[in-house]
């Protein structure tokens, strides 16, 4: 079985969104926790990075988790992409230089914001 296998059934299994919850307006800040498990019986560094879509929110660097261990990882910070849609999202994970997994885990609506359509109020008219 190779190490895709193994892991790619692992990975993902909790993800949380904080600092607002999907879905999201263009340029939103996002911040997320990401949980995974080494199914492995060796530890390993991970570099975990996520995406919606292609658009990279950001790199979890240098998270080691041993033989077995579930990890929730530290806080991500990024921003929703600028164009409305709906996004896969992926998460990769990589060790020594090999992408170990690469999976789906889900998607995210990204909302156009709201139009602003001009106005104007009268609020009085007076003769002189």
């Amino acid at each position: 079985m190779s190490k895709y296998n193994e892991l790619g059934s692992e990975i993902g299994s909790g993800i949380g969104y904080i600092g607002g919850q999907p879905p999201f307006t263009p340029g939103q800040s996002i911040s997320v926790i990401l949980t995974v498990r080494n199914p492995t019986t060796i530890a390993l560094s991970y570099s975990i990075r996520l995406s919606l879509g292609g658009y990279i929110i950001g790199t979890f660097q240098s998270l080691t988790v041993q033989p077995g261990a579930t990890v929730t990882t530290a806080t991500l910070n990024g921003a929703a992409p600028s164009a409305a849609g709906t996004y896969p999202v992926y998460v990769d994970v990589v060790a020594g230089g090999e992408v170990l997994a690469q999976r789906q885990v889900g998607s995210v609506t990204v909302n156009a914001p709201p139009a602003v359509v001009p106005d104007v109020q009268i609020v009085s008219l007076t003769w002189l």
